[in-house]
């Protein structure tokens, strides 16, 4: 090995590239750069994790779809060699000054420490389901967000591939209430006295007290009640009129 200042010789032919220090490095990729390799590995991959997060359960079923949660993601990631590192998380407050809730940055980084995906996500209180809580549980929802989101961007594949969604669990969090809402409303042509009613009915069916114990995997079972209810009551109609 060379001392530091030392002149070694080169041998005749060899080319000297200068390199710019300041230059950002390669990106190191996940899989090879041969399509039919990459789609091969890619697959081999998902049959593992795929019984890994059937065995443990670590999915949701929402509209007849696996979902799968955090546990999951973080469990491909480990696999690949690609893992959430929280950037920040801040506190948010209105004009008065009063907390609204946490976001949240999570990049994901591979094993040399380089960014391959990236997100933002909040958890306020204004959600139903946080509403309520102490500001320790939002600022970690906030980073657990943000982190399924930001693995889902370079990993989503791999999961589509082991025959989930690739949408995580914890996005649903905040919308699966709205979204079946959403669909009760339409079933009804709108009424919303009528889809109040529905809605209030198959909770209590259920044994659901309110929206806050209403879970991403209770929304398939809750729509298709009603659905069967508001088919039912149609039939019903229709006899009275003949």
């Amino acid at each position: 090995m060379a001392e530091p200042g030392e002149i070694i010789d080169v041998p005749t032919g060899t080319e000297l590239v200068a390199v710019d220090p300041s230059a950002p490095p390669e990106i190191v990729g996940l899989y090879p750069n041969d399509p039919l390799a990459m789609v091969e590995l890619a697959t081999a991959q998902a049959q593992q994790l795929s019984k890994i997060i059937d065995d443990q359960q670590l999915f949701t079923m929402i509209r007849s779809k696996k979902h799968v949660s955090i546990e999951g993601w973080t469990l491909l990631g480990s696999m690949l060699g690609v893992f959430p590192i929280v950037e920040w998380t801040r506190e948010l407050f209105d004009s008065e000054g009063e907390s609204l809730g946490w976001e949240a940055r999570v990049e994901a980084r591979n094993i040399q420490g380089q960014v391959v995906g990236a997100a933002e996500a909040e958890c306020r209180y204004g959600e139903k389901t946080w509403e309520d809580r102490h500001s320790y549980a939002l600022k970690s929802m906030a980073q657990t967000r943000a982190a399924s989101k930001a693995l889902r961007l370079p990993l989503g594949f791999v999961m589509s591939l082991a025959g989930y969604d690739a949408t995580p669990t914890e996005e649903f969090d905040r919308t699966h209430i709205a979204q079946a809402k959403a669909e009760v409303m339409a079933l009804v042509d709108g009424d919303k006295e009528v889809a109040k009613e529905l809605w209030t009915w198959a909770l209590d069916d259920h044994n659901l007290a309110s929206d806050d114990e209403v879970k991403p995997e209770h929304i398939e079972s809750i729509l298709t009640d009603i659905n069967d209810r508001t088919h039912t009551d149609e039939e019903g109609d229709d006899v009275n009129d003949d």
